[in-house]
Formats: C-alpha cells, sequence, structure tokens
C-alpha cells in the first residue's frame, strides 16, 4: 500500500508567508483604522492605552490567527506517490482528495527559494493540461533529490514510485549533458535594455518632485538652495551618477533573477534553471 507524506515543517511558513502576501492590504488597512480611531472611548478606564498598543495587540492577533491557519494546513496536508500518479489530500475543514495522473501532467518544475536552500528542499510545482491553476497541485517543501527524481522520471516516462529507477549519481550525470550556459556578457547586455531599466528611469524622475511631500521643510529648502547653487559640471555629474545607480539597480534585479541561465534538452523536454537567490527550473515540453 502506497505510504501518505507530510511536507517539511517548513511549509508552514511557506503557508505563513502566502498568508500575509495575500492579506497584506487588508492588514494595513486594519492596523491604520484601528490606528486612527479612538478604542478608549470602548473600553472602561482601567484598559485605557496608546493606539500604538492597540495596532500592535491587532498585529499579534493576526500574527497568531495566521500561524493557526498555517499549522492546520500544513497537519491537514499529505501526499502519495502512486506509479502513474500523484494523490494530494488537503484541506483544514473541506477536504480535497485530488489525484493526477501522469498523463495529463502538462510539465514539473522544481523552485527553491532561500528558505527551500538552507534545509535543501523544493517547491515542486505540477501543472496540468486544464487552465484552472486552482487544481493543479504544489509540494511546498519536498527533499531535494525527491523533487528532482520525480521531475526526471516523469520526463523520462518512468514509474514515479521506482525509487531504484535513479540514483543521485545518475542525477550529478545527467547534469553534465551538453547544456548550454548563458555568457555574463548576455545576461548583463539583457539587464541593460530590459524593459525594467525604462520603468526605473520614470521613478527616477518623478522622485525627486515628490521628496517635498516626504522630507521636512527646513531640510528639502536646504537642500534645494544647495543644489542650485552648484555649477552646471557638478548638476552633471550627480544627474549621471543619480541615472547610473537607478540602471544598476535594474540590472542586479535582472541578474539575480536571471543568473546562472542554463539550456538543455532531457527528451521531448526543454529544461530551463536560472535564479541566484531563488531558484527555477522550468519544463518546456
Amino acid at each position: 500500500m502506497t505510504k501518505q507524506h507530510k511536507l517539511h515543517p517548513l511549509a508552514m511558513l511557506l503557508f505563513f508567508l502566502k498568508l500575509m502576501k495575500d492579506s497584506i492590504w487588508l492588514v494595513i488597512s486594519g492596523a491604520i483604522f484601528i490606528g486612527s480611531f479612538d478604542v478608549n472611548t470602548l473600553l472602561p478606564e482601567q484598559l485605557h492605552a496608546s493606539s500604538v498598543i492597540f495596532v500592535l495587540l491587532f498585529l499579534l492577533v493576526i500574527i497568531t490567527v495566521f500561524g493557526l491557519i498555517s499549522w492546520l494546513k500544513w497537519q491537514r496536508f499529505r501526499y502519495m506517490i502512486h506509479p502513474d500518479a500523484l494523490q494530494i489530500t488537503q484541506g483544514i475543514i473541506v477536504r480535497h482528495d485530488r489525484t493526477i495522473k501522469t498523463k495529463n501532467i502538462h510539465s514539473m518544475n522544481v523552485n527553491q527559494h532561500i528558505f527551500h536552500q538552507v534545509f535543501n528542499l523544493a517547491h515542486l510545482k505540477i501543472e496540468t493540461a486544464g487552465s484552472d491553476v486552482n487544481v493543479d497541485g504544489e509540494l511546498k517543501a519536498i527533499d531535494f533529490e525527491l523533487a528532482r527524481r520525480l521531475k526526471y522520471q516523469f520526463t523520462n516516462d518512468l514509474p514515479l514510485d521506482d525509487v531504484t529507477a535513479l540514483t543521485t549519481s545518475h542525477l550529478m550525470e545527467d547534469d553534465k549533458e551538453d547544456v548550454w550556459h548563458s555568457s555574463i556578457y548576455r545576461l548583463l547586455a539583457a539587464g541593460m535594455t530590459t524593459g525594467r531599466i525604462g520603468t526605473l528611469l520614470a521613478i527616477a524622475a518623478v522622485i525627486p518632485s515628490e521628496l517635498s511631500s516626504y522630507l521636512p521643510e527646513d531640510i528639502y529648502q536646504a537642500s534645494e538652495s544647495w543644489v542650485l547653487k552648484q555649477s552646471i559640471v557638478v548638476w552633471v555629474v550627480l544627474v549621471t551618477i543619480y541615472l547610473i545607480f537607478m540602471i544598476a539597480i535594474g540590472v542586479v534585479s535582472f541578474m539575480l533573477k536571471y543568473g546562472q541561465f542554463t539550456l538543455r534538452r532531457e527528451g521531448d523536454y526543454l529544461i530551463v534553471k536560472h535564479g541566484l537567490i531563488e531558484k527555477k527550473e522550468t519544463q518546456l515540453h
């Protein structure tokens, strides 16, 4: 009988971060409302406190609730590996049992966030031929070698649960096959011409005009007076340094996302790998 598996406990943190990301504007709106509303009018005099205390209590309640939900999601999540399918059971109140047949799988993508790399784990994303992303499968925190083995055995049409079909040494040998690597010069050229550079330059043009709204008036006026007293040469140098800094931000962010870009063929698939901090591995049929 196929054994049920649990995700690594790191999945609790990933569930929590996703909840915070999906609810960030609701949390910010709640904190602003509580901070601007006089809660003391609803409480006896013995419980009166500053608005900062109530905002901190609100955030503490949110963190506690989200933490409990994340623990329950991790506790109730199970997956089973069959020869020709992956079965995923999840849900806190309403249980969802989904079996994904290998014949319906379009691709398996192995990603590693910074947290995954610390524990040698991976996020296995299973994409099916359907268009509804809510019915696809995700194993947010499983052993890295297991994720690679499942992907390799799916790509090569091998039974998913055959642990003897592939060894770690086989995976290492597979990495030495013909692989195309993007050079650092190509990545720099792509980073310099990417659309994000134009966006950052547009932001760079807007920031100086908006500083008066955020800086204290005396500091802004002193800075403006100093700039107006400088020569044209100093202006050109300062503007050039400012633009170079903004362009460098765009190039660095591009390099972090697409650094170590490699491409290789595996069976009927192209395997694309990239990323310095968050490592992504994508299959293209």
